[in-house]
């Protein structure tokens, strides 16, 4: 097991950032939906029935969502996903499922003097490529065994690339009040509880071994001096790797972090 922070010292730590406007941000996306009959094998002794496949993929350009004060209506906050994509293949009893979310960011606005750099609260590194969440689910037939030879009903894995904070303290104050105040925080909940509901009834229904990866590759978290000074204070995270390995009929499991 291997868990390293270290707060770096007081450092310039401005860095160039494409702004993001939701006057100015396009919505796009596109939906394909397949459902065909797979033919029965003509060379069995035994004819099977056919089984149906279904095929579904989605492509997000770009999501912006303003929350805006209920005083006055100005925009507070902004939340924006780019290039989003999802993939679904069932067929049978074996089920693929694979989601990439290019970036997510919660950027602040109309909250006075702050550099460009420090109104990205949350999001992926500067510098970083690739995608900021990838997700990949296999279930049924087409899992492999793995080198020792061991297989898996199931197994899922996500990737979370490297993220970056900013804490000033006027910035999460006033997302924090909005999310508690409003409907937002109802809403969340609420989606993360059916979403828990979900997973679990999909791990109840797996007969077998199952594997489950989690690696998130490192976050930083600013401290400016001030919303106005280049200056601040860094504490960075390594590489987490946390793996668990639920054996079937409630058997137990193995857990692995480094």
């Amino acid at each position: 097991m291997r868990d390293a922070a270290r707060s770096a010292p007081t450092s310039p730590c401005v860095t160039e950032e494409m702004p993001v406007s939701p006057a100015s941000s396009s919505v796009s996306s596109r939906f394909r939906y397949h459902r065909l009959p797979s033919a029965s094998p003509t060379s069995a002794p035994r004819p099977t029935a056919p089984r149906s496949r279904l095929t579904v993929q989605a492509h997000l350009d770009a999501l912006v969502i303003s929350l805006n004060s209920a005083r006055d209506d100005l925009p507070l906050v902004a939340l924006t996903m780019s290039r989003a994509r999802f993939h679904m293949l069932a067929e049978g009893e074996a089920l693929v499922l694979a989601l990439a979310v290019g970036d997510m960011r919660i950027r602040s606005a109309g909250l006075g003097p702050v550099l460009p750099p420090y109104r990205t609260v949350l999001g992926l590194a500067p510098s970083v490529e690739g995608d900021l969440l990838t997700l990949h689910y296999r279930r049924g037939e087409d899992t492999a065994p793995r080198p020792d030879g061991r297989r898996y009903a199931a197994e899922a894995e996500v990737i979370c690339r490297p993220l970056r904070m900013v804490f000033l303290q006027a910035q999460v104050v006033t997302l924090v009040d909005y999310i508690n105040e409003g409907i937002l925080g109802t809403l969340a909940e609420r989606a993360a509880a059916s979403a828990a509901a979900a997973a679990m009834e999909e791990t109840r229904s797996v007969e077998g071994n199952m594997l489950f990866k989690l690696q998130a590759e490192g976050a930083s978290l600013l401290i400016p001096q001030s919303a106005t000074n280049d200056r601040c204070n860094a504490l960075r995270i390594q590489t987490i790797r946390l793996q668990y390995d639920k054996r079937a009929e409630n058997a137990g499991g193995e857990a692995h972090m480094a």
